[in-house]
């Protein structure tokens, strides 16, 4: 690999699992690789340039390949102009009026950036005054209605063959790791393949199969009854390895959290089509019910949309408090969609009455000039004005000096383009935003590890402090249920390290992350007591049906316990493996005593295929010892023991 030892720099299991061709795992290539070596990939680039991947698009950003960042994943590399090359299309660029229409954009900001608009023409779009809303959505959360009415229940319900549909019904799913449950119990899952035929078949009258859609949150249309029940399942992922970047490292930006929201709404807008078109949108899935009902990221919706969501939460808590004690939780659901699916008055009247009150839409002009701002630096960088670029980004740093996160990622920005000025300043700016946000590129020198060590304190006062993050009860549980999905097999690593992480916080242990933060050792590390420590390891994206522990993933256990016997010395260890299989391949091998964390068995082994743990059923157990500090006061540490 031309950049191998640069990449690996930014994370050796990262790096391994790109290597092993892993889709999900990704890593940016530094920016000083890439302007070091910018006009070899070029060269390696046009090896290719007849493949349908390069040979339409090397045209537009062959001229600026040197001002490009790119990211690289176990199965494709991405190259992406620094600025959108508008002015190669005249035809676009050059229009004296140029007219953007969308059903779904609710937030048109990003034409600042993304297109160079300037704030007027975003701040005042062309609206229809008269116009609040069009057709009718009840955005539902079962789970609110009833705990037993979760994902894992919606979708076996209503992913089903069912003969005697007069309606379709539609999920939508961030991607096709998903899809095996559907699959199992009778849905189709399309494909680029079919697409149109199946949209077609369901337009026509087909409803007897659940169509299920990977990533497919615009583009096709869903009137009437062609959908009548949608259900988003889960949290959109982001396509391009530029918006998982910036997705990981800016995890609580404006910017970041309105484009999650957008593409939301965008799968939203798939099942009404007009005036008089309706249906009921069933959200489930931790992570989104956690991202649409939290107060923190809620705001971040179209007004439509919030109020829409308000009048969902009312009516489920309307059917909670009137439900009929006998009624099972799926009949109390049925019941309730039988009001709008069979054109109720009386939801009709009072759905029109709540929209009614939609607010007006927020404007956001601070917004509006950050994302000027940043569009001005990344043009002066463009046309090679260095200075002014980094008199730009300069102020954008200093803007943000109370949010270290994002104080970080405009440093690394600065940082970039000041490589071609002075590579000593570039390196001293980027250890400076590495030290504010440990998920942005790690320089090239000058970073220490700070070893993990265990602090005197309370374990009960630092849970107190975990769950004081919370303002109520509710948001704590949908935080929790978002953390214990991402705590299983088939989920992208990241979210599944970040759950450990988040598991281990809440428990009152000490914990880092030291693949992600300083890119050597294991995916998650917690200090539990004085010099006892869990070492965790996480491959949760490896099938649930393969056989062995490949050579590949033992070398990694290996390669990081040696790193925590340097790092550590003589502390107590405990070496947690969590992947689906238990059997070591022939030419594998632990030089450690490892457990193996895998679903549903807990079993005793040797110290090479380990001991066997379930991670669901301790999850569980978890979220009683939370559903149980949230009413104890103050909390015991007695309650805490059956954890430990």
């Amino acid at each position: 690999m031309l950049c191998g030892d640069e990449i690996r720099e930014q994370g050796e299991g990262s790096f391994q699992d790109i290597q092993q061709g892993d889709y999900d795992t990704m890593l940016p290539i530094p920016y000083w690789t890439w302007f070091d070596k910018y006009r070899d990939i070029t060269s390696k680039i046009l090896e290719s340039k007849n493949t349908n991947e390069v040979k339409f698009t090397w045209p537009v950003i062959k001229d600026m390949i040197k001002n490009c960042q790119a990211f690289i994943s176990g199965k494709s590399l991405e190259i992406i102009p620094s600025l959108i090359p508008i002015d190669s299309f005249g035809s676009f660029s050059r229009a004296k009026h140029r007219v953007l229409m969308s059903a779904t954009t609710q937030d048109d900001s990003f034409f600042i950036k993304g297109l160079g608009f300037d704030i007027d023409s975003v701040a005042r779009p062309l609206t229809n005054q008269e116009q609040k809303w069009s057709g009718e959505k009840l955005i539902l959360i079962p789970s609110l209605i009833h705990e037993d009415l979760d994902r894992e229940m919606i979708v076996n319900y209503w992913g089903k063959v069912n003969s005697r549909r007069n309606f379709g019904v539609v999920s939508l799913i961030p991607s096709f790791i998903k899809k095996g449950q559907y699959e199992r119990i009778g849905s189709f899952v399309v494909d680029t393949d079919n697409i149109y035929k199946k949209v077609q078949e369901l337009k026509n009258g087909c409803y007897e199969k659940t169509l299920v859609f990977a990533n497919r949150y615009d583009g096709i249309d869903l009137p009437d009854d062609s959908c009548r029940i949608l259900i988003l399942d889960s949290k959109p992922f982001f396509d391009s390895l530029l918006d998982r970047y910036e997705e990981q490292c800016r995890i609580s930006s404006d910017i970041i959290n309105i484009r999650i929201a957008q593409k939301i709404e965008q799968g939203l807008g798939r099942s009404v089509r007009g005036d008089k078109d309706y249906s009921v949108i069933l959200l489930v899935g931790g992570d989104l019910i956690k991202f649409v009902k939290s107060s923190g990221t809620s705001k971040y919706f179209s007004a439509q949309t919030q109020k829409q969501i308000e009048i969902g939460i009312q009516v489920a808590e309307f059917s909670r408090e009137d439900a009929d004690d006998s009624l099972q939780p799926s009949d109390m659901l049925l019941e309730l969609l039988d009001q709008l699916l069979k054109r109720d008055e009386a939801w009709k009247e009072y759905y029109s009455e709540e929209m009614k009150g939609i607010g007006e839409e927020e404007k956001r002009k601070s917004l509006y000039e950050l994302l000027k701002k940043e569009y001005d630096a990344e043009k002066y960088f463009s046309s090679g004005e260095l200075e002014k670029a980094c008199d730009k980004m300069q102020s954008l740093c200093d803007e943000f000096s109370g949010d270290k996160s994002e104080k970080g990622w405009y440093l690394q920005q600065l940082a970039r383009y000041k490589y071609q000025i002075s590579k000593v300043a570039s390196n001293e700016i980027q250890k400076s935003a590495f030290t504010c946000n440990s998920q942005l590129l790690k320089p090239k020198e000058g970073i220490s590890y700070s070893r993990l060590e265990y602090i005197n304190e309370n374990r009960v006062s630092r849970i107190r402090t975990w769950i004081s993050q919370y303002t109520n009860y509710q948001d704590m549980m949908i935080s929790i249920d978002g953390i214990l999905q991402d705590l299983s097999f088939g989920i992208p690593s990241e979210k599944f390290e970040a759950a450990i992480h988040e598991i281990g916080q809440a428990l009152g242990f000490l914990c880092q992350r030291p693949d992600k933060e300083i890119k050597k050792g294991p995916d998650n590390l917690w200090c539990v007591a004085k010099d006892q420590y869990f070492l965790i390891e996480c491959k949760s994206e490896v099938k649930a049906d393969r056989s062995e522990i490949t050579k590949h993933e033992s070398g990694q256990m290996n390669t990081h316990s040696a790193w925590f016997e340097d790092v550590y010395r003589d502390a107590n260890c405990k070496r947690i493996l969590i992947i689906p299989t238990k059997t070591l391949s022939y030419n594998a091998a632990f030089t450690h005593e490892v457990e193996i964390m895998r679903k549903k068995r807990k079993d005793s082994g040797s110290r090479d295929e380990g001991r066997h743990g379930d991670l669901l059923r301790r999850s569980r157990r978890h979220q009683s010892l939370f559903q149980e500090t949230q009413h104890r006061t103050p909390l015991s540490p007695t309650s805490l023991n059956h954890t430990q």
